[in-house]
């Protein structure tokens, strides 16, 4: 079975799906009106955690949305995923 990492980057071009910081990824979704980010990471036995779902106006990823996936990744509780 292939990692989400790489199932995404089959489904979507691979400069949609790019690193940000540490563990931390950002994909690019595509709406009807706006362009949608997600941050998420990929948790133990293949599977992924999204931690923040923005409407992303500007090139570079809002500090504040940083922030949000941080925190929320430091409240997960791993043995529950």
């Amino acid at each position: 079975m292939a990692s989400l990492r790489e199932a995404t980057l089959v489904a979507t071009k691979q400069s949609n799906v790019k690193p940000i910081e540490g563990n931390l990824w950002e994909i690019r979704l595509n709406g009807k009106v706006n362009i949608a980010r997600s941050i998420y990471f990929l948790a133990h036995k293949k599977k992924i955690v999204i931690l923040h779902t923005f409407i992303k106006k500007t090139q570079k990823t809002p500090k504040k949305a940083l922030l949000i996936a941080k925190q929320r990744m430091k409240e997960i509780n791993y043995d529950k995923i």
